[in-house]
């Protein structure tokens, strides 16, 4: 891990905390690890620059899951895992931006059901980064770099 001002440096992925519009902004690259997802939320809790309740938009455009995430995955395995680390978020939405069909497809499953079952985080899966952004009220020119 390496500390950047408040970019987090990690894994496959890397942050961006901005408070001037209320948003992480989580781009994922190279190979998608099993529980990255989980790693990273953990890490950006323990940032000093995250307050809970901040909304997230996750990047995954540029890579995908591994083979082993499908829908039986998501429904047995992160629901548990989830439970502590969603406490810390506080009331907030999370957008997912996917670049294929089939992370879509199974991210619109998964959340369908977490959103059933959580009061306090809003899920939605997304094939464009600008409809992300709306959801999530940022500002379509907005740079997140």
């Amino acid at each position: 891990m390496h500390l950047q001002s408040n970019h987090i440096i990690a894994m496959a992925y890397q942050y961006s905390i901005h408070p001037d519009i209320n948003c992480v902004y989580v781009e994922h690259t190279g190979t998608f690890e099993v529980d990255e997802e989980q790693h990273q939320l953990i890490e950006m809790e323990a940032n000093p620059h995250f307050t809970r309740g901040m909304d997230i938009l996750r990047d995954i455009s540029a890579t995908s899951f591994p083979e082993i995430y499908n829908f039986e995955y998501f429904k047995h395995q992160s629901h548990s895992q989830f439970k502590d680390i969603a406490s810390g978020l506080g009331r907030c939405k999370i957008a997912w931006v996917l670049g294929n069909g089939r992370d879509y497809g199974l991210v619109r499953q998964w959340v369908t059901t977490l959103n059933l079952t959580s009061a306090t985080i809003e899920r939605k899966p997304f094939r464009d980064i600008d409809a992300a952004k709306d959801w999530l009220n940022v500002p379509k020119d907005y740079s997140f770099s």
